[in-house]
């Protein structure tokens, strides 16, 4: 399978998405497709979750502080940030955890500070932090990125092992002994959401532990793993000495995220931050937000995964549907529409039923990029299932 362009992923062609939150106590005007179904929401097949336009998430921000009125941080600390950080903390099983603006920046500064005067850290080569972070390990930091095996998503500790002998082989011997950090993502966005096994990740870090590697977790979709794998967030999260996970991915805040670590690692953090230009005056507008939605969240995508399930098999009944799941995956899979022109077909459903899904395949991949979220939820599965089977026999 090609690895996911990152261009590619986020264009979403002509078929723009209007974006709306969903959650508890919202009270937006409800939206009316040509179907006559009354849906509040836009559901998608694109994302992880909700999206919003500017003026929807100033209405989610209305509607949460009425809730509960939002409480300001200044520069991070305090108020409604505190409180995430607390809650992130809980959940990852750690001592502390610290708001960040971008991944990113939580990614670069927890390998940082992790590897120490050390200067090599391994990485997946289709991973976040070796394809999409602007090479920031070498021009900011003087870390040497060492790729695992390329395109391969689901690493072993043989790849690990592997890897690592193979750069000190290459290496003068002064240099030998220089790693200093590994950084793993799950699931990995490059491989559609492919999975590291929860088995592989215990001997990689007890392998890790013997060495002293010091072990960080990209972990921004996360939840998405543990969702597919029954495995809650803190049993991965304890194999990891820091552990990274975005805020508005699936918990529909406008930008952040939370790293997650030791007291010793975290507190470093804030100094950092603000050398590196990512200290936020007020940090509350994304934080109320990822709060507010992430009460909850595990059940609601639980019962995404049950809906999506009945979804994917209704499809598959239908002449001219199939999808495909990706192996170790989590909630993308792949949509082949057979014989009809796909961009017609996805028109028809934004037309009519406000369903929003890529118009065609991604360059070099065959078939569209299925995503389940919780935007499904909205209507029964099979009020989807008979939109998509009339919009194949329309287009």
């Amino acid at each position: 399978m090609s690895n996911l362009s990152r261009r590619n992923f986020l264009s979403l062609s002509a078929l723009s998405l209007p974006v709306v939150a969903a959650g508890k106590g919202f009270t937006f005007n409800p939206k009316h497709s040509r179907s006559g179904r009354e849906t509040k929401y836009g559901i998608n097949f694109l994302y992880d979750g909700y999206f919003y336009s500017a003026d929807e998430y100033v209405s989610v921000l209305d509607e949460i502080n009425r809730e509960n009125k939002i409480i300001y941080d200044l520069y991070g600390s305090g108020g409604v940030v505190e409180e995430l950080e607390k809650k992130m903390a809980v959940l990852t099983g750690k001592e502390k955890a610290i708001f960040m603006p971008t991944g990113t920046m939580a990614n670069q500064l927890a390998i940082s500070v992790l590897s120490g005067e050390k200067t090599k850290v391994a990485v997946q080569e289709n991973s976040h932090v070796y394809r999409d972070e602007g090479d920031a390990p070498s021009s900011v930091f003087g870390k040497r990125l060492v790729p695992f095996p390329k395109d391969k998503s689901s690493i072993t500790l043989d790849d690990v092992k592997n890897t690592l002998a193979y750069s000190e082989s290459e290496s003068t011997f002064i240099e030998k002994s220089d790693m200093g950090v590994i950084s793993i993502e799950n699931p990995v966005r490059r491989g559609f959401g492919q999975q590291v096994k929860i088995e592989e990740i215990r001997k990689i870090a007890a392998y890790c532990k013997q060495h002293d590697y010091k072990l960080h977790l990209d972990g921004a979709r996360i939840f998405m793993a543990s969702g597919y794998s029954g495995i809650p967030v803190i049993e991965y999260a304890k194999n990891f000495d820091t552990v990274y996970i975005s805020l508005y991915k699936y918990f529909g805040a406008a930008a952040g995220a939370v790293l997650c670590g030791d007291a010793e690692v975290i507190d470093k953090m804030q100094h950092l931050i603000k050398i590196h230009g990512g200290n936020l005056l007020g940090a509350w507008p994304y934080a109320a937000v990822a709060l507010h939605f992430l009460e909850g969240f595990e059940n609601r995508f639980q019962q995404a995964i049950e809906n999506g399930s009945k979804i994917i098999a209704g499809l598959n009944q239908i002449d001219g549907f199939h999808i495909s799941p990706v192996a170790d995956g989590t909630n993308i899979f792949f949509l082949h529409i057979e014989k009809k022109d796909q961009a017609k077909v996805a028109m028809y459903l934004k037309e009519k039923y406000q369903f929003f899904l890529r118009p065609r395949p991604l360059e070099g991949i065959t078939g569209l990029p299925f995503v389940i979220n919780e935007t499904q939820l909205q209507v029964p599965p099979e009020f989807i299932v008979n939109a998509f089977e009339e919009a194949v026999h329309a287009s």
